[in-house]
């Protein structure tokens, strides 16, 4: 598949690429942050006597000393929204990279696919039917980019998922090595269900788009 994107993707734009994937690390990072601050919130809140007895000696637990309940609480709300604040604003200028990755490659794409259809020789339209190479390069472009984009979102996705996964092992291994068995088995089966029968739709809707604008020419 990385020999497939290297020529599909200009040099420039797989670079791009893997410093999109470089940052998807760090999001997922954000996330499990994001994610570890919520109970420890809550725990501050509920019972900021334990939350402080937890915390190891040094300035820091000397500082909450200093300051009752509320002040804690109203400090840990201004801290949380801070980092959340910080991540979303990460987020979305990962999306936006993203996007902007997605737009490039496109308009790539399409016009070398275009040049190349120019520059064919005459016989090779003489054997092609004109609307395949339209549904090329109006549709087929589009869904081969979308399906980078699908890709990047899935690495993203399965970060963010591992490092969830990761934080439920440390606070109950058995239950959530359960519950996560189940829903891979569930998912996993409902994708060797379905892959035939999309791929197979797919083709249909291929030839049924191709046949679509040879009717209109």
């Amino acid at each position: 598949m990385i020999k497939q994107l290297q020529v599909f993707l200009e040099k420039s734009q797989f670079h791009r690429l893997e410093l999109v994937l470089v940052a998807t690390l760090v999001a997922s990072m954000l996330e499990m942050v994001g994610v570890g601050t919520i109970p420890a919130f809550v725990g501050l809140l509920v019972n900021p006597d334990r939350f402080i007895s937890a915390l190891p000696e040094g300035s820091f637990k000397t500082w909450t000393h200093r300051h009752d309940n509320v002040a804690l609480a109203l400090y840990g709300a201004g801290l949380m929204a801070g980092l959340f604040l910080v991540k979303n604003l990460y987020l979305m200028a990962l999306t936006y990279a993203e996007a902007r990755l997605t737009q490039d490659a496109t308009a790539s794409v399409s016009t070398r696919l275009f040049g190349g259809y120019l520059y064919r020789p005459f016989t090779f339209h003489l054997r092609r039917n004109p609307a395949e190479l339209i549904r090329n390069l109006t549709e087929e472009v589009e869904h081969a980019v979308l399906f980078v984009n699908s890709g990047m979102r899935l690495v993203r996705e399965g970060l963010i998922m591992a490092v969830v996964l990761l934080l439920l092992m440390w606070a109950d291994p058995l239950i959530t090595f359960l519950v996560f068995t189940l829903l891979a088995l569930a998912s996993g089966g409902f994708y060797f269900i379905v892959r035939m029968s999309l791929r197979r739709r797919g083709q249909v809707c291929q030839d049924h788009w191709s046949r679509q604008l040879q009717v209109i020419n």
